[in-house]
């Protein structure tokens, strides 16, 4: 399990309910924005100025709840059921979970969106949105850096099951782009982003997450691993 540690546990512990045993080497974590997140509080500040905000991650979500927006008079669209279950209210969640089923189900404007990202936030959502005739105004709400020798911290335990790893997870392409360790044959991925940046990689992908969802994610674990 490659994910960040402060993200995995519902997945891990919906893995091991199935039976499956869960070695986690986080390769990311999530810190604060270059400014500090004062960007973000000033975009917060003048919200009544935008018809949208755009939530396209757990973490996007809540660093945009930390800033104790008055959502009156905002529409709020959520990327899929996980980054919705953490707000107050939802206008629009797409039935494809991901940044192009998001643009594809968006409103066409005009108006102005408001999106909070990562700064390493993929282009192709605010390409979208402003193909479809709206003015966005993407904030860096959290960075995601790669952590220094992530396999180095296991333990001479974790170390020797490495070598009976069945499969490995990656639910971001930053996850993918830090991994240093011998890959698996078994390389499940959330999302096509993800697989497309484990394809560069040269890793041979047993199964893409669909819908990208958690839900999505252990069906496919499932069904390549043999575990439930």
């Amino acid at each position: 399990m490659t994910r960040a540690a402060d993200r995995a546990g519902p997945l891990v512990e919906r893995l091991e309910a199935l039976g499956a045993t869960v070695l986690g080497v986080p390769m990311i974590e999530t810190v604060d924005p270059t400014d500090g997140g004062a960007a973000l509080r000033a975009a917060v500040g003048r919200l009544e100025t935008y018809d949208w905000v755009v939530l396209a991650s757990r973490v996007a979500a809540a660093r945009f709840l930390a800033c104790q927006p008055r959502l009156t008079g905002v529409k709020i669209a959520a990327v899929g059921p996980g980054t919705a279950a953490t707000l107050p209210r939802v206008d629009l969640v797409p039935i494809r979970t991901d940044a192009d089923g998001l643009v594809e189900a968006f409103p066409v404007g005009p108006g102005r969106v408001l999106l909070p990202r990562a700064a390493e936030g993929r282009a192709a959502l605010v390409e979208g949105l402003v193909a479809k005739d709206w003015t966005v105004d993407a904030v860096e709400a959290y960075r995601t850096e790669a952590i220094a020798d992530p396999l180095g911290r296991l333990s001479a335990l974790d170390r020797r099951v490495m070598d009976k790893v069945d499969a490995i997870t990656f639910l971001s392409p930053s996850a993918v782009r830090a991994w240093t360790g011998a890959v698996p044959l078994t390389v499940v991925c959330m999302g096509p982003a993800t697989a497309a940046a484990a394809t560069e990689r040269g890793y041979r992908i047993a199964a893409t997450a669909d819908p990208s969802t958690l839900d999505g994610l252990i069906a496919a674990i499932v069904r390549v691993c043999g575990v439930g």
